[in-house]
């Protein structure tokens, strides 16, 4: 089982340059927030994200292309999503 704050790291690092955090509850759901500006405020965030359905790298490399294709579809930019590792 991956701990949840390397989890946190895996998801946060595969969306470099961009900012992203990952926050995860007492209920193990997770929140994925993105920053794609400087502006300080979240334009695009997932939350509600069952963190027991992560439990190898290959679920976790299917959620970051899946939040990947939901993010794009919203208009994040592509160079914010050089790199890659949902339920």
């Amino acid at each position: 089982m991956i701990s949840p704050l390397e989890l946190c790291q895996i998801i946060e690092s595969a969306f470099l340059p961009t900012r992203c955090v990952c926050k995860i509850d007492g209920e193990g759901r997770m929140t994925v927030n993105l920053y794609p500006s400087q502006k300080g405020h979240a334009s695009f965030f997932v939350d509600g994200i069952r963190v027991d359905t992560l439990s190898s790298i290959r679920a976790i490399a299917n959620l970051v292309s899946e939040l990947r294709l939901e993010f794009s579809q919203k208009g994040l930019p592509e160079h914010s999503m050089c790199r890659a590792v949902r339920r």
